[in-house]
């Protein structure tokens, strides 16, 4: 059963510009998050990589070892993950999805109706946006407590011995398993071009 009685704390910060809230963003908050989730969000995340660059910020700090990994860069040792892959891929609740937008998944797993802003507020009310900007991630929160899809993830991800951004990868959960197998009767699987070993599989 889900409930919504959770006492939450907003807190937001005010900056003088982009490039320090950027920088103070990639430097201690997203550095210091073992998971960070968004809703159809790697368009979200690449927009804020590209901003960083055109700012001349580094945005390889916001990985613990200093390094972005995959075309998507993602912080090296720290998740970076779209819930609506996770949804598309894991997710049995529904199995026609009619629509991948949050709208939709939220009416018709929630039952609750979003409540949709005029971009303007931006400008003249800024308290409002940032409180819906806050409900956005909240929703997105309570879809994982229902659905619980992340945790298949993760689970097959434990099953196969694979890094996280790996799992989505049948064919790299399989060649794991199957490498592990073949590791316990001494066998291994080499390259072409690899000699001198005893027991091989190709």
């Amino acid at each position: 059963k889900l409930t919504f009685n959770e006492n939450i704390e907003l807190k937001y910060l005010e900056f003088d510009s982009e490039r320090g809230m950027l920088d103070i963003l990639f430097s201690k908050y997203i550095k210091n998050i073992p998971c960070l989730f968004g809703w159809n969000s790697k368009n979200q995340w690449m927009y804020l990589i590209n901003r960083a660059k055109k700012l001349n910020l580094n945005p390889e700090k916001c990985s613990l070892s200093g390094k972005l990994i995959t075309k998507l860069n993602i912080p090296e040792h720290n998740i970076v993950l779209d819930y609506l892959d996770i949804y598309k891929k894991y997710d049995t609740s529904i199995l026609i999805k009619e629509d991948d937008s949050i709208e939709w998944a939220i009416k018709n797993i929630l039952n609750i109706k979003k409540k949709n802003i005029n971009p303007c507020i931006y400008e003249s009310c800024f308290d409002e946006f940032v409180l819906h900007s806050a409900n956005d991630s909240y929703l997105i929160y309570l879809l994982h407590k229902k659905l619980n899809s992340f945790d298949v993830f993760y689970k097959m991800s434990q099953i196969a011995h694979t890094e996280l951004l790996k799992t989505f990868s049948p064919i790299h959960q399989d060649e794991t398993m199957i490498g592990r197998e073949l590791l316990k009767n001494n066998n291994v699987m080499i390259h072409d071009d690899e000699e001198n070993i005893e027991n091989r599989v190709v």
